[in-house]
């Protein structure tokens, strides 16, 4: 007995083990992955995400690579830059296209180009397409909604000096822009002469798509080779369904109850935006998050102290004595001149008031304090014992004495003549 005693506590111990395994097991597989969202100092916000977990992005077509040697992180075969949420937008590195030539015109090095955006579209309002060179014409070919796409220009010059800084009309730049919606290109270059007219100070033609705000023509390019590759900037959105087709969808992405969904103009799918007063990720639960206008000093009104924070959104108020809407744009804050007239009546009024009743008050006081003075001075003078001696007399007399009036003694007297004594003769 003792020996299977022994066992089956040995078996209920392991059991417990056993258990207290399986759920720490089943805790960790429940628990959520740690979502690295920085690579080479490049944010990388949900819905992208870098190669960890599939939790930690939108499918794999917002999967970004963190290269192990540079630290930069890849999506596809261009390095990011950068990743807007507010404005869908994604800064990539793209190639430049480039042909030089020999002396005798013969084609040293040609490197046409290509760039495929995937599901993200290539800018128009962003990006350029630019060529450079002084006997050189630049194409590029595209895809737009299933359709091909082709332009190009022609920049043409002499002399180096002919070219001019900043400017790129045409005589060693030209540039153009293209339809919106782009989600693929190529670059082909091509010279009229092979450059052996300006091979001297010009030996390699350039054509490349570019951010706008990131180039400046500098006649240096037409000798100098430019840097191998140039920011462009792309534009985002989520699947391929319009806002109202991705609500019926349990994987809607717009989450947040302060978000709301937009129908890009350009492309298909939909964005997340968080509603006007909110800032944030609108793709996370809780991204949104309200905007202190008051304190960003965003608001419009008229006073900085009479800006109100409220949730989502600001009030302005006008100080005391004051009216309007406290805001810069429309009335402000002027003075209320009706009121400060009512106030200035009723303090008036009241001071009268106050004056009136001061009056009374002091009325009583020297009423109450001439009694006092007279009660004093009855008191110095004996009239207390005056009081007490008049008191025993009448007490003691049965005598009462009654005082006529003129009419009664005339009545009394039937109208007898009364003879006043003249003080003379008294």
């Amino acid at each position: 007995m003792g020996v299977l005693s022994k066992l089956l506590q040995l078996i209920s111990f392991n059991g417990v083990i056993l258990l207290l395994i399986a759920m720490v097991a089943a805790a960790a597989a429940q628990a959520k992955p740690v979502c690295d969202n920085m690579c080479g100092g490049v944010e990388i916000p949900y819905p992208f995400g870098l190669s960890t977990s599939e939790e930690c992005y939108l499918g794999k077509n917002f999967n970004i690579s963190c290269n192990s040697s540079d630290h930069t992180p890849i999506i596809g075969n261009v390095r990011v830059t950068n990743i807007s949420i507010k404005a869908h937008e994604m800064h990539v590195m793209a190639r430049v296209a480039q042909a030089c030539y020999h002396a005798n015109g013969s084609l040293e090095s040609n490197f046409p180009t290509w760039f495929s955006a995937g599901i993200f579209t290539i800018s128009t309002t962003k990006n350029q397409f630019v060529v450079l060179g002084c006997d050189t014409t630049g194409i590029i070919s595209g895809l737009r909604n299933g359709t091909h796409y082709s332009t190009g220009c022609i920049s043409r010059c002499n002399n180096r000096s002919d070219a001019i800084n900043r400017s790129c009309s045409g005589v060693g730049c030209c540039n153009i822009g293209f339809p919106d919606g782009l989600e693929y290109y190529e670059v082909d270059l091509s010279s009229f002469e092979n450059n052996t007219n300006v091979r001297n100070f010009n030996p390699c033609s350039y054509a490349f798509v570019v951010q706008k705000e990131k180039f400046i023509f500098s006649t240096d390019y037409l000798q100098k080779r430019p840097r191998e590759r140039r920011p462009i900037v792309l534009h985002w959105a989520i699947g391929n369904e319009t806002c109202d087709e991705a609500r019926r969808k349990p994987d809607f992405t717009c989450r947040d109850q302060n978000s709301e969904c937009h129908d890009p103009k350009t492309r298909r799918g939909y964005q997340c935006k968080c509603k006007q007063g909110y800032q944030g990720n609108p793709y996370l639960p809780d991204g949104c998050k309200d905007i202190d206008e008051c304190k960003d000093q965003t608001h419009k009104c008229s006073r900085v102290e009479g800006c109100v924070n409220t949730e989502g959104n600001y009030t302005c108020r006008c100080p005391k004595w004051y009216r309007g809407d406290g805001t810069k744009d429309a009335e402000g804050c002027a003075a209320d001149f009706v009121l400060i007239i009512q106030i200035a009546i009723g303090v008036g009024v009241g001071f009268i008031c106050m004056l009136v009743f001061t009056s009374w008050l002091y009325f009583i006081y020297k009423k109450r304090k001439i009694m006092k003075l007279r009660e004093k001075f009855f008191q110095q003078n004996g009239g207390l014992i005056l009081k007490q001696r008049l008191g025993r007399q009448l007490e003691g007399s049965t005598e009462t004495i009654k005082i006529f009036t003129i009419e009664q003694l005339q009545k009394a007297t039937k109208n007898y003549v009364i003879c006043t004594l003249q003080p003379q003769y008294l």
